[in-house]
């Protein structure tokens, strides 16, 4: 079913004229997988996670549609897009899990779906949409139907995805303070944690060099202080990824560079489409390539010059493949290389 279905997936025409899933048995067997696949998740059971999904899909295509549908084609096309390599399949089977939200209106699921889809869509579609058009609305979907869980997921990548899209830091900075307290309210930990390292981080950016460490970690743990930190697997990754993104922004470029090869694609490598993991590795690039114009010794050149292309050629297979996100990243780090090998005509068009 795995291989059928990457090869031949059902169109959105075949989903229009499913009818509702009323067999019983088949509804519960799809629940059942459901929850299995957030054990498969966790235990990083790739395959056995993609044949779950695939299970989930041929029930659909076999019996109607129901509210876990819609889950079970994100998963498999974001499962396919990572052992492939090929973003085509994410957006792909994006778009038929938002059609299936939009089949099923009102399920416990359109709030997972929304946030999930939102993350598959920002390697296809302008970041500035994906908050308003998806997270926005799983937020209110998962309010409504009692999903709170997914419903603070929505508002945790919604300010990541207004960070992105270059939403103004003051905004940020309150809306931060707002999610977090609402996902505390809710005991949310997870996406407060996630909130909260990007919420350091623009506070970082708002204060001079000078102030912003200590005033941005006692404003920050202030605020986390009644969260378990050593609850969240995914803290570690995010806020590792903040500071290198921080100490670009900074201009620390050496240490941007040197942060960067000895913590590789960690973040990319366990969250393959998380959206933050693009400014992740371009920022890095621009550090590597950065350092290198900087470095006194030819060896140390060398060395950040074939880590700053590895990432560069990344990128320009990102944009290959569609992502519209990910144009002036290429844009920059291919004027960075061209600088590197003198090629200054050239790097002035890529400028």
């Amino acid at each position: 079913a795995v291989r059928k279905f990457k090869k031949d997936p059902p169109t959105q025409a075949v989903l229009r004229q499913l009818p509702p899933m009323t067999d019983q048995n088949a509804l519960a067997i799809v629940k059942v997988i459901f929850r299995l696949q957030a054990t498969l998740y966790y235990l990083k059971q790739i395959f056995l996670y993609a044949m779950a999904s695939a299970r989930c899909i041929e029930l659909v295509l076999k019996h109607g549609l129901c509210d876990y549908g819609g889950c079970a084609f994100f998963d498999f096309g974001n499962i396919i897009a990572v052992v492939s390599n090929d973003l085509k399949y994410l957006s792909q089977w994006s778009e038929m899990a938002v059609l299936i939200t939009k089949l099923v209106p009102s399920g416990y699921q359109e709030s997972r779906i929304m946030f999930s889809v939102a993350c598959g869509f920002m390697w296809s579609r302008p970041v500035h949409t994906l908050s308003k058009d998806y997270c926005k609305h799983g937020y209110q979907a998962g309010m409504k139907a009692g999903d709170t869980e997914s419903a603070m997921w929505c508002f945790m990548h919604s300010i990541y995805f207004e960070f992105m899209a270059g939403k103004p830091l003051r905004i940020l900075e309150e809306n931060c303070h707002y999610y977090i307290s609402h996902m505390k309210e809710l005991k949310r930990t997870e996406a407060a944690l996630l909130t909260g390292t990007l919420w350091r981080l623009i506070l970082d950016l708002n204060r001079s060099p000078e102030s912003s460490s200590y005033m941005t970690a006692t404003i920050v743990d202030q605020v986390l202080s009644t969260l378990d930190v050593q609850s969240s697997d995914l803290a570690p990754y995010f806020g590792r990824a903040m500071e290198n993104m921080l100490v670009a922004f900074r201009r620390d470029y050496v240490k941007g560079a040197e942060l960067s090869i000895q913590r590789g694609n960690e973040f990319l490598g366990n969250f393959p489409h998380q959206p933050i993991g693009i400014w992740d590795l371009y920022l890095r690039g621009v550090c590597l390539f950065a350092a290198a114009a900087a470095a006194a010794k030819p060896g140390q050149k060398r060395r950040y010059l074939r880590h700053g292309r590895k990432l560069l050629a990344t990128i320009q297979k990102w944009q290959s493949q569609g992502n519209l996100n990910v144009r002036h990243h290429a844009a920059l780090l291919t004027a960075e290389d061209l600088t590197s090998r003198g090629k200054w005509d050239e790097a002035k068009q890529s400028y």
